[in-house]
């Protein structure tokens, strides 16, 4: 449902509406996974059942004030409550580089979510009578509440040279409760020097506190999920704080457009583990430069080069030693040791339309170079099976990528070309 309703001369308005949808699935799936190792080829099958049902109400509001033709305000607020069952079985097996089977694994879980997010953001704009010249300031909070229960019950045989030898049975409840708090700012001046050059300057602010809580438990002798797990269980509390600040110059000529500028982030994490009351701490310190070229030599061509150095810092999961066994064969587990990467993006873009001819062409080509990229670790224990995962910095990658198009009218359509 929406509402909407404007009042004293269009000076406010008011905006409301509610949303419900509810979703269904059930999926089948085979998943057939070729290993190359130094001592030959290894293969993982899985073949999996789900069944899902989706559910999310959603109530969003928003209110506009224009104060005076210079000044306005805008509150928008939106409220989003979600929560899913899913029901479901896989099924595994490991086959050695003699085709012979190393294990065979059997699973059901029962998993149950629910999540209540609750955003509320304010943006003041204020305009100048000089030409060009604008103020604007966004604050945000929000408020994230996640409740999550899971049954895990997974048997795995396990074979020596093709003949079975012996299993292993896990029975486990999982547990999950997490609150997250997010309050920032972020103000934005733009400064016209003249008709054609303006400086934009930007700062932002953000605080976030969250509090997590995993615990694993086993059966007691009453049968009840009551018996705690601590190898893969754990209880957090997390304090994030960043500032970052961008400034950028731009020229707006016609035929030529050009801007360039950097930015500088400090992030701090303070991370302490509630079982055992120990501080970990990171601090990270981000450059992201930026720089433009644009190009038109006459109507409707545009040629065009764009420069962006960007920074991937670790996500808390990454960085949290915390051991995972939802799928025993393949465990996941934290790198405390990561280091922040960087990314450099180049992209070249041309473009051109004839508005008589109706005809037109689009080429882009883009480049991405990465430094202490964070990539994922794996490990075959090739006796049991079992992968292990995690994880770390790498040198050396990139990518690159074509895109080319060309239409024309009467509906004739060239087919679109890409490679990278």
């Amino acid at each position: 449902g929406l509402l909407s309703n404007k009042l004293n001369a269009d000076k406010h308005n008011v905006n409301f509406s509610y949303r419900f949808n509810s979703l269904g699935t059930t999926n089948t799936g085979t998943t057939l996974t070729q290993n190359i190792l130094p001592t030959g080829l290894t293969y993982s099958n899985k073949y999996s059942s789900k069944d899902g049902l989706n559910q999310q109400h959603a109530v969003n509001a928003k209110y506009e004030w224009k104060i005076d033709s210079l000044a306005s305000i805008k509150i928008v607020s939106s409220n989003i409550y979600k929560k899913s069952h899913t029901t479901g079985r896989n099924d595994g097996e490991f086959i050695g580089s003699g085709l012979d089977t190393i294990n065979q694994s059997f699973n059901n879980y029962d998993n149950r979510t629910q999540r209540n997010q609750f955003d509320n953001q304010l943006t003041y704009k204020q305009l100048f009578k000089k030409k060009n010249r604008q103020w604007q300031t966004v604050v945000r909070f929000g408020v994230t509440e996640d409740n999550n229960e899971g049954l895990n019950n997974t048997r795995i045989r396990y074979f020596d040279n093709g003949v079975y030898d012996y299993s292993d049975t896990i029975d486990q409840q999982k547990m999950f409760d997490g609150r997250s708090v997010t309050t920032g700012v972020k103000t934005t001046f733009t400064e016209p020097l003249s008709d054609y050059w303006m400086l934009v300057f930007e700062y932002a602010y953000n605080n976030n506190h969250s509090r997590s809580f995993r615990n694993t438990f086993e059966k007691d002798f009453n049968g009840k999920y009551e018996m705690p797990v601590p190898e893969f269980s754990n209880n957090f509390e997390l304090d994030a704080f960043s500032h970052s600040s961008n400034a950028l110059l731009r020229y707006n000529g016609k035929k030529v457009k050009f801007g360039f500028g950097s930015g500088v982030s400090s992030v701090k994490l303070k991370l302490k583990n509630l079982d055992n009351s120990s501080l970990n701490k990171y601090n990270f310190l981000n450059i992201t430069p930026q720089a433009f070229v644009n190009f038109i030599p006459k109507t409707q061509m545009n040629i065009g080069i764009n420069y962006r150095g960007t920074t991937r810092q670790p996500t808390i999961n990454q960085l949290q030693p915390l051991r995972d066994n939802s799928d025993p064969l393949n465990e996941y587990i934290g790198n405390p040791d990561l280091k922040v990467g960087f990314n450099h993006a180049i992209n070249l873009f041309f473009n051109q339309y004839k508005v008589l001819k109706q005809s037109g062409i689009w080429a882009n080509f883009g480049y991405n170079a990465q430094q202490n990229a964070i990539t994922q670790f794996n490990t075959i224990d090739l006796a049991t099976g079992k992968r292990t995962y995690y994880p770390v910095n790498v040198n050396g990658n990139s990518n690159w990528y074509l895109w080319f198009n060309y239409n024309k009218s009467l509906g004739e359509k060239k087919p679109n070309y890409g490679l990278g």
